[in-house]
C-alpha cells in the first residue's frame, strides 16, 4: 500500500516525492491489522495534510523569490535604459517624438 516513486521515469514526468507522506504511509502499513480502518484513514489524511502544508511552503517561497528576481531584473532594465538616455539624450528625444507622431497618427 505504500507508495514509491517510479526511479526509472525521467525528472520532468516524475511526479512529486513526498518523504513525510511516504514514511508516515509505510508506518501505517507496519501496524498490527487490529486498528479500525478508520484510524488508519486519519492517519493517512494527518499525513497528507503534513504534505500539504509543506508544499504550500515551498509554493510561498518559490513564489517570493521569483518576485525578487522579476523586479530585480526590472530595475536593471530601467537602469539599462536611463544610462541609454543620459549617454545620448538626442536620439532618445528623437526616438521619442517619432514614437509619439506614429501613436497620434493611428488616433
Amino acid at each position: 500500500m505504500a507508495y514509491e516513486p517510479d526511479q526509472n521515469k525521467d525528472k520532468l514526468n516524475r511526479p512529486f516525492v513526498a518523504p513525510k507522506v511516504d514514511e508516515a504511509l509505510a508506518a501505517v502499513d507496519k501496524r498490527p491489522s487490529d486498528t479500525g480502518a478508520d484510524a488508519l484513514a486519519m492517519d493517512e489524511l494527518g499525513a497528507l495534510r503534513a504534505e500539504v502544508a509543506r508544499m504550500k511552503e515551498s509554493a510561498l517561497e518559490v513564489a517570493s523569490a521569483s518576485r525578487r528576481l522579476a523586479s530585480s531584473g526590472s530595475a536593471a532594465i530601467r537602469e539599462d535604459l536611463e544610462d541609454r538616455i543620459k549617454a545620448k539624450p538626442l536620439a532618445a528625444v528623437a526616438i521619442a517624438a517619432a514614437l509619439g507622431y506614429v501613436w497620434g497618427m493611428t488616433r
